[in-house]
């Protein structure tokens, strides 16, 4: 898989709901060669992409199951040591809400 950016940028955040459920559409990956994990991961890049705080937002959803010691325990999850820890998680939520929108990725082969 191939991920290069979209032709047109998108510079600025939409301004209605409109468009903003538009570049939604627009920026979703569809490549039958692709596997759905392929594709969940194209997703959640554009999203980043597209728009930085939405996906900020989701991640501080996130927060909450992060300990001091970086270990991560979603209930129903098997829990994940992470090397960086909680620092490294909310630096890039900070990265996000700073962060620009810019044009989503393709899928190509």
């Amino acid at each position: 898989m191939r991920l290069t950016p979209a032709a047109s940028a998108h510079s600025a955040p939409p301004s209605t709901a409109a468009s903003a459920a538009a570049a939604t559409t627009a920026s979703s990956p569809s490549h039958s060669s692709s596997s759905p994990l392929e594709l969940q991961v194209v997703e959640a890049l554009n999203l980043a992409r597209t728009k930085p705080s939405v996906f900020a937002d989701r991640m501080e959803t996130y927060r909450q199951y992060y300990d001091a010691a970086g270990v991560r325990s979603v209930p129903g999850r098997i829990p994940i040591r992470t090397n960086e820890g909680l620092r490294a998680f909310d630096e890039a939520i900070a990265a996000l809400r700073a962060a620009r929108p810019v044009a989503p990725l393709t899928v190509s082969r």
